[in-house]
């Protein structure tokens, strides 16, 4: 056999080697990401619960709504590891050399955390008016990006070097880890540092939309968390009933048509409407304002029949 012979033959054989090796790769890569998920779960029950506690502390009105507060201390103990280990500063209300644990805001501070809250519920709502709707609030935009950007860089660490747990374990095996190396002391610069930490890593690694929407109705703006996207629109059947209610012209129009077909004569129906410039100016009007309203068109064809017009 020729040289020229054996080449189709060793390059089919590289093919396949390529081919084995490939599938080899992927299967130790999903191999990984297994072990990865088992690890470090994603934790999708977390998000959920830190979503619907947004959802409801930016929504309630602060003034009636007590369950507002825990909500809010709910999603920060969710957003903090290791809360014991990590201080709040009290910078918004004055008081920039005040620290504080989230133990304390649950009881000898109280009104601190009732001041954080009613600071900061405005601007995380208009930040996440925005990540919902950029297109419809480019006024927001500026104010939103800043108070997305100071708050997620407000982050501060260090290793507290006369904590040693090294040392608390005694006698134990160094061929059995992991251990815990050393402890971390965080501060973070307001409450909302994890919160927007939370947002940011969420909208940007890799850029997705929030799982939050805000109600269809004009001008209610509340946000909601839909179980499936796309199935609900309103925050509240009211405001689903509000929204589909007609309009006042609407109204006027549908029921000045639904008069004229109580006529039950036609000819009385046509003097009506032959002998009142005004009456036929307003049929055509109503005939074309609501031309792709079956409801309309349907009697303003019945209408024109009846009177042969």
């Amino acid at each position: 056999m020729t040289l020229q012979q054996l080449q189709p033959q060793v390059d089919e054989t590289k093919r396949r080697k390529a081919e084995a090796a490939l599938r080899q790769v992927e299967s130790l890569m999903q191999e990984i990401r297994r072990r990865e998920e088992s690890l470090h779960p994603s934790g999708p029950g977390q998000e959920q619960r830190v979503w619907t506690g947004i959802v409801r502390y930016v929504n309630a009105d602060l003034s009636i709504d007590a369950k507002a507060y825990p909500n809010l201390l709910t999603v920060l103990y969710e957003l903090t590891p290791g809360p014991e280990l990590t201080e709040f500063r009290l910078s918004e209300l004055g008081k920039n050399d005040d620290f504080f644990y989230l133990s304390e805001l649950s009881g000898a501070r109280k009104r601190d955390l009732i001041s954080l809250a009613s600071h900061y519920q405005k601007a995380l709502k208009n930040l996440l008016l925005w990540l919902c709707q950029p297109k419809s609030h480019p006024e927001i935009r500026l104010e939103a990006l800043k108070f997305l950007e100071v708050n997620a860089h407000g982050e501060d660490w260090r290793i507290d070097y006369n904590e040693d747990p090294i040392a608390s374990l005694g006698d134990f095996d160094e061929d059995k880890g992991p251990f815990l190396y050393f402890v971390k002391e965080v501060r973070f610069a307001s409450i909302m540092t994890p919160v927007c930490k939370f947002i940011f890593k969420y909208v940007d690694d890799p850029p997705k939309r929030l799982p939050i929407r805000i109600c269809k109705r004009p001008g209610c703006d509340k946000l909601m968390l839909p179980e499936r996207i796309g199935r609900k629109e309103y925050c509240s059947p009211k405001c689903c009933a509000l929204d589909h209610r007609p309009a006042h012209k609407e109204n006027k129009d549908y029921m000045w048509l639904y008069r004229l077909n109580k006529i039950k004569s036609g000819g009385t129906l046509r003097r009506r409407l032959k002998g009142d410039p005004d009456a036929m100016k307003r049929l055509r009007q109503i005939e074309t304002r609501w031309k792709d309203e079956p409801k309309f068109t349907e009697k303003t064809k019945e209408i024109r029949a009846r009177v042969r017009i």
